[in-house]
């Protein structure tokens, strides 16, 4: 199996609190994650990284900066594969930023919500974000770190994302992560405020082929946008792409206590790196059972082998079912992405996620 990459959520907190956060222990119902030790997390850092022959490692969470031995961390996995990426929210990352260049690290991703100070950090909750990440970036440029400017397209914000490109121009980035909202963790509470009409992910395309042409800044789509619902062929500087769990671009996480996971938006534990061998989580049952789910409004399509459904994950953490089509194509085709008071809640996200520290 190929692997694109492994991520590792070193912790599940995060001081912030995004209404789209996929954070997957940050559900109202959802079962606190512990943390292994510093030492043991290395050894399965390891055995994942070994196991997987992947060449690239990313450390997410949560906020991976609030681990304590966060860059001894980051040294390890760095000492095993060859390109090292970091997902913060850049609260901490100008400070960070010399120890980040030294260790090599290929890339830092940040995210922007909007183009102005107080849009972002009220859509952030946290204020003083925007500046704080402006200069984490300016720091991650003098380190010779690449960095990836990420917004991800709400409601709320997509207006936004032509403005966010300019201040991507002006620092210098060349390459944005342009992700529509696929719910998991607190998202599932508010989908009519975290996804996206198709009309809103099509402007934001729109945008990103303007922000080629005038500042050759590429644009990748993380979370698939399913080809029935938009033309591929009308964005072809935008790197649109399908589902690579259980197929080629497989990108396994893992969570703070070691469990594998076949994504960051997947709530299902395949695997125990504390336990059980990499080999393990390669041939989990749950890899075939989601790769052969195709949910019923996919079935005849042309792009179904392809495509798989969309984010199927999302639509699994949305309506308790693999195989359950994407609340983005529901949206697309139904005119509504919720289907009980459980998907319209006005409960606000906790602002830190307790963290059980284990020695």
């Amino acid at each position: 199996m190929h692997h694109a990459s492994v991520s590792f959520e070193i912790v599940a907190g995060c001081e912030q609190k995004c209404a789209h956060c996929y954070n997957v222990w940050k559900g109202p119902d959802a079962e606190p994650t512990g943390r292994i030790s510093t030492a043991s997390y290395k050894e399965v850092m390891t055995k994942a990284l070994v196991g997987s022959r992947t060449r690239r490692a990313v450390l997410t969470g949560g906020e991976p900066t609030n681990h304590p031995d966060f860059l001894a961390l980051a040294a390890h996995a760095r000492s095993l594969v060859p390109r090292l990426g970091i997902i913060t929210n850049g609260n901490r990352l100008e400070s960070l930023a010399p120890s980040l260049g030294r260790l090599g690290t290929t890339s830092v991703q940040v995210t922007l919500l909007a183009a102005h100070a107080g849009r972002h950090d009220e859509l952030k909750g946290d204020t003083g974000s925007f500046e704080r990440t402006i200069r984490g970036a300016v720091a991650c440029f003098e380190q010779n770190v690449e960095v990836v400017v990420c917004f991800v397209c709400t409601p709320e914000n997509w207006q936004e994302f032509p403005g966010v490109l300019e201040i991507a121009a002006a620092l210098g980035v060349r390459m944005v992560s342009f992700n529509r909202a696929s719910p998991s963790g607190w998202g599932v509470t508010r989908l009519p405020q975290i996804v996206a009409e198709p009309a809103m992910v099509i402007a934001g395309l729109e945008a990103a082929e303007r922000a080629y042409r005038t500042w050759g800044i590429r644009t990748k789509a993380a979370i698939p946008i399913p080809p029935c619902v938009v033309e591929y062929e009308r964005y072809p500087s935008v790197e649109l792409g399908f589902c690579g769990v259980g197929r080629g671009g497989q990108e396994f996480a893992i969570d703070p206590a070691g469990k594998v996971r076949s994504c960051n938006l997947s709530s299902t534990r395949m695997a125990d790196l504390c336990t059980d061998e990499w080999t393990d989580a390669e041939a989990s049952p749950y890899l075939r059972q989601f790769v052969a789910a195709l949910p019923e409004e996919c079935v005849g399509c042309r792009h179904a082998k392809t495509c798989g459904g969309g984010c199927k994950e999302g639509g699994f953490a949305a309506y308790g079912k693999l195989g359950a089509v994407d609340p983005f194509v529901r949206l697309a085709r139904t005119g509504s992405a919720a289907t009980t008071d459980a998907h319209s809640s006005d409960i606000k996200p906790r602002r830190r996620l307790p963290v059980l520290a284990s020695a």
